[in-house]
């Protein structure tokens, strides 16, 4: 489980847009890692793992297109399929 620090602000940077106020959730759980520095070149990516603290995420690249955000939130909702 995952909580954001007590010490920040509820607040959420939108490009674009600014600093928005947001409702922190409470805990949430750690299902997956997005590295927003590397960008995915594959269109079929092979499946990549991320360890942290002894706990192992499936780990993800930053994908440069317009879809990204929902395609990102509908694997988050039904789960990634290894084509493997």
């Amino acid at each position: 489980m995952a909580n954001a620090p007590t010490a920040l602000p509820s607040l959420i940077e939108a490009r674009g847009l600014g600093l928005l106020p947001v409702v922190l959730s409470g805990s949430a759980r750690l299902v997956a890692v997005v590295d927003m520095d590397i960008l995915a070149t594959d269109r079929l990516p092979k499946k990549r793992d991320f360890s942290l603290f002894g706990l192992t995420f499936p780990l993800f690249h930053r994908v440069d297109g317009p879809h990204f955000a929902a395609a990102l939130v509908q694997m988050l909702k039904q789960g990634w399929h290894d084509p493997e």
